[in-house]
């Protein structure tokens, strides 16, 4: 059983309980449209959002569940079709699909999705009525808020539900990934169906899905839940491939609207003496490209980590002579690679000037044994281009390979 105490209610100094720790602010509203190519016009083109993610037609059990199970509930409950309460199918691609896409504002993101039939493309006309636009109306948004990175979503799922069903707002219900046919089959399935991730977590498998292919959207992670008043929410985690996604589309805005966002996940860090000089050092698309290295680390993919470094790189580890290129340094990890099964980066602090990107982290090691590890660590990397030249690593290892 994993530790619960990150993401438990906490009692702050005046009495009330919260679960504001876990939290890094809103990550993104959402929006249901009829027409994505205008959509996408009037948020990219005439606003100047940065898309960052999109997809099409996306299916599945896993989907559908984690979208629509309160109201599929209700409409067996009630012993209706579900459509008649606005639900569309699309379990297994047969009758509609979703469209996806993410802009990003720098500071924030907006979500357009889109549901259509199945058989025709993004161009075709959303599934759904249009409603009202009135602003006293309810309309098809959603609110989806940002859950720090060392936060388990699938305990933080249990502990939302279970401190507002104290509270009495017994409407905030999460949806599970599984489908089931009754509110007390839904309470009572496994943990691991809380929360959907694209990505493949050993901690919370889910069979037939976890280990699918998820292109860009890879380490996104979501639950859906209703608000006291019915709203939709959702609350999701941005890491590897779509956190590099996101970041480099925040960059991006910054650069055209002359802003400075910096991303929340445990990037950014007070004014130095370089940014007293005018020097830039806010994260940009270089920490995009180490965030990327550092997630394929995490995969423990050699071959690709290898291949962002240049043929004559340098590569330092702490007091070890420092070796070079991309054989140097697959050699070099050898001894490391039959010791751990997986390595993560946990970025506190990121500094990035002309061609260099510092990291202020901790590196948490798991062993073959099942020993986990967690070191501090400090990074200096020199870029040619969009390849690392050099590399010097400031870390005392020796504990990874200490006896028991």
């Amino acid at each position: 059983m994993k530790d619960i105490s990150s993401c438990l209610v906490r009692i702050e100094p005046n009495g009330n309980r919260s679960l504001a720790h876990c939290l890094q602010g809103v990550q993104h509203f959402g929006y249901t449209v009829d027409d994505m190519s205008k959509a996408i016009e009037f948020y990219t083109e005439v606003l100047g959002g940065k898309l960052a993610l999109k997809g099409d037609g996306f299916t599945g059990e896993v989907l559908h569940n984690t979208l629509f199970q309160k109201e599929d509930i209700e409409a067996i409950e009630r012993g209706v079709d579900p459509k008649t309460l606005l639900v569309p199918n699309i379990r297994d691609g047969t009758q509609e699909s979703l469209d996806v896409r993410f802009v990003s504002f720098g500071n924030t993101c907006v979500e357009l999705i889109h549901f259509r039939d199945a058989k025709l493309d993004s161009s075709a006309p959303n599934w759904g009525p249009r409603m009202p636009s009135s602003v006293a109306s309810t309309n098809a948004a959603h609110l989806s808020f940002h859950v720090r990175d060392d936060v388990d979503l699938n305990l933080f799922a249990k502990a939302l539900e279970e401190e507002c069903q104290r509270r009495g707002l017994t409407n905030v219900v999460c949806n599970r990934v599984i489908h089931v046919n009754s509110e007390a089959e839904r309470r009572a399935v496994a943990l691991k169906y809380n929360a959907n991730k694209f990505w493949n977590d050993p901690d919370y498998f889910v069979e037939g899905y976890s280990d699918s292919e998820f292109g860009d959207f890879f380490g996104w992670s979501l639950f859906y839940c209703k608000g006291p008043n019915g709203e939709q929410l959702e609350f999701n985690q941005v890491t590897r491939k779509a956190r590099t996604e996101f970041i480099r589309a925040q960059g991006e805005y910054n650069a055209l609207a002359g802003t400075s966002y910096v991303w929340p996940s445990g990037v950014g860090g007070p004014p130095g003496p370089l940014e007293a000089q005018g020097v830039q050092t806010k994260p940009g698309r270089l920490t995009a490209l180490v965030q990327e290295m550092f997630d394929v680390g995490a995969a423990m993919d050699v071959e690709k980590y290898v291949s962002f470094y240049t043929e004559d790189a340098l590569y330092q580890f702490g007091n070890s002579p420092p070796v070079f290129g991309p054989r140097g340094i697959k050699q070099s990890s050898a001894a490391l690679m039959d010791t751990v099964s997986r390595v993560e980066h946990r970025i506190k602090r990121v500094w990035e000037a002309n061609d260099s990107v510092v990291c202020d982290m901790d590196v948490i090691y798991t062993r073959r044994d099942g020993k986990v590890v967690t070191l501090p660590c400090c990074d200096i990397l020199g870029f040619r281009g969009d390849k690392i030249c050099e590399a010097r690593i400031f870390m005392d290892i020796a504990p990874v390979f200490a006896s028991r």
